[in-house]
């Protein structure tokens, strides 16, 4: 899967997830404190990522997703 891809699909997810309607999501945004996730909002869009790209995230992993860019390298490199 090509990293546009990846990126994309994230991205839509987290439009979904944490209802972003007019939000430009770009990789060095903060889940919490510029996107306004808490963290139930954290758990519902790993669960996302799981069941959109068919992985699953290490619990490890999931302590150091803090940035939408430790999603995308995250998911990148689990469905490679």
């Amino acid at each position: 899967m090509q990293k546009s891809e990846v990126k994309d699909r994230v991205y839509r997810i987290l439009h979904d997830e944490l209802d972003l309607k007019d939000t430009t999501i770009t990789p060095n945004m903060h889940l919490m404190n510029d996107l306004g996730a808490d963290s139930l909002d954290s758990v519902e869009v790993v669960m996302s990522m799981e069941d959109e790209f068919d992985i699953i995230i290490p619990d490890d992993k999931i302590d150091e997703i803090v940035h939408v860019e430790d999603i995308l390298k995250t998911v990148g490199e689990l469905v490679g």
